[in-house]
């Protein structure tokens, strides 16, 4: 009975870490997914300005 139980306190040892490791690499993925979002947000931006400089340009133009 003692070696039944000292192999399920085992068991659920090895699965509490992995559920650990897999909590961490969520967190990792949610960290880079943030930091790419805000990348790309910036890029938004950039384009933005790009857009407004290449329309007060193109009304200098007359036909």
């Amino acid at each position: 009975m003692n070696a039944q139980i000292a192999s399920a306190a085992e068991e659920q040892t090895s699965v509490a870490e992995e559920i650990n490791r897999s909590v961490h690499q969520i967190a990792m993925s949610v960290d880079q997914v943030a930091d790419e979002t805000q990348q790309g947000a910036q890029t938004a931006r950039n384009l933005e300005q790009l857009g407004n400089r290449l329309g007060a340009l193109v009304k200098q133009f007359r036909i």
